[in-house]
């Protein structure tokens, strides 16, 4: 039997997009989804497009006031119950119907020996693709992004859930757990899972927490060499290409 996906979409005021998101899972080639749409009380036209939408599709959908886009996230987890959890945001959508399917049937990939199979998002504005395959290292300088992220049940299970702490990147300090586990198995794939809308939360925001706390998540789980190249490499050279660039916008302007 296929293994059950279950597709978790946190939405909030969502009603010019959410339908986009929705039909990019329900049109998916891939028979064995759960579609769970978490919505945090929106008070625009969201969840009447979604008791419409629930009576086309194969959509389960609760909306009530939460606490951001993580505890929305760990709602789903905990009613979810399919093997493979899928996160994709209500502004973003699938990048084809066979996704799933290209995955999960036509990969050749031993998925029950894996704890997370990830592949690729394209940059909308940009028209860009960001990903490749991550490590212990890649790590440290950037995360991937979770619109590209098939995580398997168990992991949560045993790491716990999103930490609500963190209102922007609850999901990188997630990620950094897991590389920093010896035992964790994680495969990259070269496809375009997502197409994603940099105009969304995370990319109009920063997490100010994960800013005062990064050096000691690193400290309290990578090598001293890990911490080093984290904590003082990294910042050290985003701040010079930062300078760069600034120098560049300066000379065409």
């Amino acid at each position: 039997m296929l293994p059950r996906i279950s597709v978790i979409i946190p939405v909030f005021n969502g009603e010019h997009t959410i339908e986009a998101a929705v039909l990019s899972v329900a049109t998916q080639t891939y028979d064995n989804i759960e579609l769970l749409v978490m919505d945090g009380g929106s008070k625009d036209g969201t969840v009447l497009m979604l008791e419409r939408l629930s009576k086309i599709y194969r959509l389960q959908y609760m909306s009530e006031k939460d606490k951001g886009v993580y505890d929305a996230m760990n709602k789903g987890i905990a009613r979810a119950t399919g093997e493979w959890i899928f996160f994709l945001g209500a502004d973003d959508v699938l990048y084809d119907k066979d996704v799933f399917k290209d995955i999960f049937l036509g990969g050749g990939l031993d998925v029950k020996n894996l704890d997370i199979i990830y592949g690729d998002v394209l940059l909308k504005e940009q028209n860009k693709i960001y990903g490749g395959a991550f490590n212990k290292w890649r790590i440290l300088s950037k995360n991937i992004s979770h619109q590209a992220i098939f995580y398997n049940r168990a992991l949560f299970d045993k790491n716990g859930h999103y930490d609500l702490k963190y209102s922007i990147l609850a999901d990188y300090v997630f990620n950094l757990k897991l590389f920093a586990d010896k035992s964790f198995r994680a495969q990259h794939i070269s496809k375009i899972v997502t197409v994603f809308a940099e105009e969304g939360l995370s990319s109009t925001k920063r997490d100010m927490a994960f800013k005062k706390d990064r050096n000691s998540l690193i400290w309290s789980q990578y090598s001293l060499l890990h911490y080093l190249y984290g904590a003082i490499i990294v910042p050290f050279v985003d701040l010079i290409q930062k300078k760069v660039l600034a120098g560049v916008r300066k000379k065409m302007s």
